[in-house]
């Protein structure tokens, strides 16, 4: 008989039972992604399978409750994706908005910032989303932010403005390689570093530069951003957008 070990989040934990009758690459995906229901389900079952109830109908049950949580964030991020304001409403009277969903992982309220919703986005932060929560990227929802007014109100609701993403990214660097003007220009005034730089050495001013967006360079370079700063491979602004064929972008950052 399997003894259950003392410590619930020792890596001792014996899950083999449980893990064969799950999906493997499903039950890896949760704990991979951070999720605490895959460890939760296991160790629901865990004491079972300890006393003798068979593995395999424990753990089909356990998959099966695995399952029906992952149809009911797929509602809720569908209903998001919609812009359907009354079934997000609905959705979240019953659903915890925070959570990740294994099939790509981020949280109701990045993709409902990277829609633009605003009145969605309203109603996860009253339902006590987590404003600076983050992606598998380790980027925020403000990262994702596409229109000023979603901007202000995660600002608003305490948003880090200057977080960095796990590769040093700031919200301000991902509007500007979107080419989001408007939302670089309301990330500045909400207090946005226009020089600073990612891991690989490149600023906001880089990022405008290497999609050739004209109009969001024209403007950081308005906001004080340095035209001369080098990245780690010892090349300004200018540099990457000519070597993009941006000949106007390289112009203009001369």
């Amino acid at each position: 008989m399997n003894r259950a070990p003392t410590d619930p989040l020792s890596k001792k934990v014996h899950f083999d039972d449980v893990r064969a009758q799950f999906l493997p690459g499903q039950l890896r995906g949760f704990l991979r992604y951070g999720s605490k229901e895959a460890g939760r389900l296991a160790l629901t079952h865990r004491g079972d399978i300890a006393k003798g109830t068979p593995a395999r109908e424990r753990a089909r049950e356990a998959k099966d409750e695995f399952e029906e949580v992952e149809k009911a964030k797929e509602k809720l991020m569908q209903a998001i994706r919609n812009k359907d304001e009354r079934e997000v409403s609905r959705l979240l009277k019953i659903r915890d908005p925070n959570f990740w969903v294994s099939k790509y992982p981020q949280t109701p309220l990045h993709l409902a910032a990277w829609k633009g919703n605003v009145k969605i986005v309203d109603q996860l932060l009253e339902a006590g989303a987590k404003i600076n929560e983050t992606d598998g990227c380790g980027e925020t929802p403000l990262h994702e932010a596409t229109d000023c007014e979603v901007v202000r109100r995660l600002v608003n609701a305490g948003a880090e403005v200057n977080h960095r993403s796990n590769s040093r990214k700031t919200p301000l660097m991902c509007a500007a390689y979107q080419g989001r003007t408007e939302v670089a220009r309301q990330l500045v005034d909400e207090g946005a570093v226009v020089n600073c730089a990612d891991k690989k050495g490149d600023t906001p001013l880089h990022h405008a530069a290497t999609k050739g967006h004209l109009q969001t360079a024209d403007f950081l370079s308005r906001a004080g951003a340095n035209k001369n700063a080098l990245n780690e491979d010892r090349e300004r602004p200018a540099r990457v957008a000519l070597y993009g064929g941006y000949l106007d972008v390289c112009t203009l950052l001369q």
